[in-house]
């Protein structure tokens, strides 16, 4: 069957090379350009809560190219980098060379099944990566395992109802639902992206409760990125967005911050911004 015109080959962070639509590829290639400023952007974000806990051991879960865990390991004593994919982590690993960052360990691991003993961390993140695991519970389970009691977890993730899936540029896709979703994704060359659909994002409030099954005191703030991350193609529709306020209805995505209780029970208590 012949390829569409706008697809092409394109090589991911975990080393597969596989065909998709040329916009997606354009998004792809913006993310990996941008990773560091928008690293930088959620960094500062997380500050505004207040709740900063980086003087100890500082675990990033799906730590990819690392720039994430530059950004939010910078004040820790020790950061560790786990990853899935091999490829990510050797990535990872030559990104903190590159910076001469020596306070470091690398894991090849699941988030689902951490290598790690119980309370061994102080902070743990996972930027862009709960709605790529498949048992979502279990990853918050094991992250709440390894997190020392009064331990902080830090999540980004997409917002379900944005206007487009900020992994595909489809409009609308995780409105849509599963079998639908896979239909479409399978006709638009996605096929081989196994990874793109089996990506389940979930709603602010279903998040909200799951973590909150393991932790308490949850902060949630609203993720609005500025305009210097945005492809050149779609900054006139940006600017009208924003200008009208529209992010701040149906921002990108959420930030979600919470504390494990230093008594192992958890709390309903949540805080927006």
């Amino acid at each position: 069957m012949r390829l569409p015109g706008n697809t092409r080959l394109f090589s991911l962070n975990w080393g597969k090379k596989v065909r998709v639509p040329g916009f997606t590829r354009k998004i792809w290639e913006l993310f990996g350009s941008t990773a560091e400023k928008r690293a930088d952007y959620l960094w500062k974000l997380y500050l505004r809560t207040g709740t900063m806990r980086c003087n100890g051991d500082y675990l990033d879960i799906g730590c990819a190219s690392g720039q994430n865990a530059i950004a939010f390991g910078q004040d820790c004593q020790r950061i560790h980098c786990l990853d899935i994919d091999n490829e990510n982590v050797m990535e990872c690993r030559a990104t903190f060379r590159l910076k001469s960052i020596s306070n470091v360990s690398f894991y090849q691991g699941d988030a689902q099944a951490l290598p790690f003993k119980d309370s061994t961390f102080d902070l743990i993140s996972m930027f862009s990566v709960i709605e790529h695991i498949p048992e979502q519970h279990l990853a918050i389970q094991e992250a709440s395992r390894v997190l020392k009691p009064g331990g902080q977890i830090i999540l980004q993730v997409p917002n379900k109802y944005f206007f487009v899936d900020l992994h595909t540029g489809i409009p609308f896709l995780h409105c849509l639902p599963l079998k639908t979703r896979r239909w479409l994704l399978t006709k638009l060359w996605y096929r081989q992206v196994s990874d793109v659909a089996g990506i389940r994002v979930l709603s602010r409030g279903e998040l909200t409760n799951l973590i909150q099954t393991k932790f308490a005191k949850v902060h949630v703030l609203k993720v609005i990125y500025p305009s210097e991350l945005i492809m050149p193609q779609l900054k006139p529709v940006y600017f009208a967005f924003n200008l009208f306020g529209l992010f701040k209805l149906v921002p990108f995505g959420f930030l979600f911050v919470a504390d494990k209780a230093t008594d192992g029970s958890a709390s309903l208590n949540r805080k927006s911004k």
